[in-house]
């Protein structure tokens, strides 16, 4: 006899931890033997009525191949370039430990000639992105800050001004892990937002092996992999294995996981979590490199022109047949600093240029879906025009100077399996999110994130 996770969970919860025992019976928070009692009947309610399914019919409880994304206000048409990473790193995700370390940095320009005082909000999330508790709940001292960081851009065809800040400081704390998202504001006006972007807070507390299973497939030459994870829950969450749901993504698709909510329990205290194989991460078409460090013709720039204002950069046309260019080494939003260290203060003299990108399509004749430009430079993806002349479609893009990765997406079928045929390659990097339902603190804490590289 076998009943769903999420059922267990729940009756569990009331069982274990009840919020609203009657008045005299227990305090809040600790065990009640009158919920307890409740319990029982409904695991023998559910069982009586076909609640719980044998063993010999049971089926498996529904995975959730992919997590909702978050939903992030727009950008304002001033901002530009946003990073968001933790310490020094620009590679480094923007993860935060609640066991201390690095703080996270957050570096962004606003594309007008005067700057001005700006306010940053935090803002909690559960797994699904959906925002939850107020700002008492989960913020250490208070709710907002002030942005008084930011500098002038120097000797640029492009004025712009560059902001900086870092948190934690001694003004942002948190006190409950999960997801979050920082919003950049008007000063003092919340409902003015620049822009939004989502980070993390994990507690680190249930560190596991991740493995890689390649799932192989007649006539295909790289195979799907499936990630499978196996930890060891915290202390304080020993003897339940239900409520925890363990999302898997890889490089930089942080905002669409793969999730999965059914614990194996055949090594407990050990519990483990793997993706359906239909879920499998397939091999997919890599980011490939942009590299604007310096405005010179190469073998991936065709052509500079300084008479514009700003710089006008051509590349060589990607021919969806051989993508040419190389996977990108960034592997992750956009590097600045680290990409003009020959340059003093690059994040104030790098420069904006018009990168015009082109995509030839098979036999150099238009497709019947639409193509779209994504990735790092353009995350929320930018429609390409068919240019009948060239015989290819094109977009331009605003772009810093620095090392970037960008992609091409379609939704022509016929253009999309030639992509993949020229180009599909692992991801450079897979993580894994350790989350868990907790009813004391009303939402999804996050207990792990870790990384994990795939077979070469």
């Amino acid at each position: 006899m076998r009943c769903s996770s999420s059922f267990l969970y729940n009756v569990y919860t009331l069982m274990s931890v009840c919020p609203s025992c009657p008045a005299g019976m227990s305090p809040p928070g600790s065990f009640c033997p009158w919920a307890y009692g409740l319990g029982l009947l409904l695991v023998l309610l559910a069982l009586l009525t076909g609640g719980c399914a044998t063993s010999e019919n049971a089926t498996s409880s529904p995975e959730e191949p992919r997590a909702p994304r978050a939903l992030l206000a727009p950008a304002d048409s001033t901002v530009r370039t946003v990073q968001l990473y933790r310490g020094e790193d620009e590679r480094a995700l923007p993860v935060l430990s609640m066991q201390g370390g690095a703080p996270l940095t957050l570096e962004f320009d606003l594309l007008v000639d005067d700057g001005r005082p700006l306010s940053v909000y935090f803002i909690h999330a559960d797994r699904t992105w959906r925002r939850d508790l107020t700002p008492s709940q989960y913020m250490q001292s208070f709710a907002s800050d002030r942005l008084l960081d930011y500098r002038f851009s120097r000797s640029t065809e492009v004025p712009y001004v560059h902001y900086t800040y870092e948190f934690p400081n001694d003004s942002i704390g948190f006190t409950v892990s999960g997801n979050y998202i920082v919003r950049v504001t008007e000063q003092g006006n919340r409902d003015a937002v620049l822009f939004e972007r989502p980070f993390y807070v994990s507690e680190q507390e249930a560190a596991g092996d991740l493995e890689l299973e390649a799932l192989r497939q007649p006539g295909t030459a790289r195979a799907p992999l499936r990630p499978t994870l196996r930890f060891t829950p915290p202390d304080d969450l020993q003897g339940n294995p239900y409520g925890y749901t363990v999302c898997f993504a890889r490089d930089v698709m942080l905002e669409a996981p793969r999730c999965s909510t059914r614990p194996l329990l055949n090594a407990q205290p050990q519990l483990g979590f793997e993706l359906d194989r239909e879920a499998a991460f397939a091999p997919e078409i890599p980011a490939l490199e942009l590299d604007l460090s310096n405005l010179r013709t190469s073998i991936r720039i065709a052509r500079v022109d300084r008479q514009r204002r700003p710089p006008r950069v051509v590349l060589d046309p990607d021919r969806a047949r051989v993508l040419e260019g190389e996977p990108a080494a960034v592997g992750g939003p956009s590097v600045i600093r680290d990409a003009l260290r020959g340059v003093s203060d690059g994040e104030l003299s790098g420069d904006y240029v018009d990168v015009q990108f082109a995509l030839v399509p098979p036999d150099a004749v238009p497709v019947q879906g639409a193509v779209r430009l994504n990735g790092p430079v353009a995350p929320e993806g930018v429609p390409m025009q068919w240019d009948a002349q060239a015989e290819h479609y094109t977009a331009t893009l605003r772009i810093k100077q620095g090392l970037h990765a960008y992609r091409y997406e379609t939704t022509d079928a016929g253009l999309q399996r030639v992509l993949q045929r020229a180009s599909l390659r692992y991801a450079r990097q897979y993580l894994t999110f350790v989350y868990y339902r907790d009813a004391r603190v009303g939402t999804d804490r996050l207990l792990q994130v870790q990384t994990a590289r795939p077979p070469r």
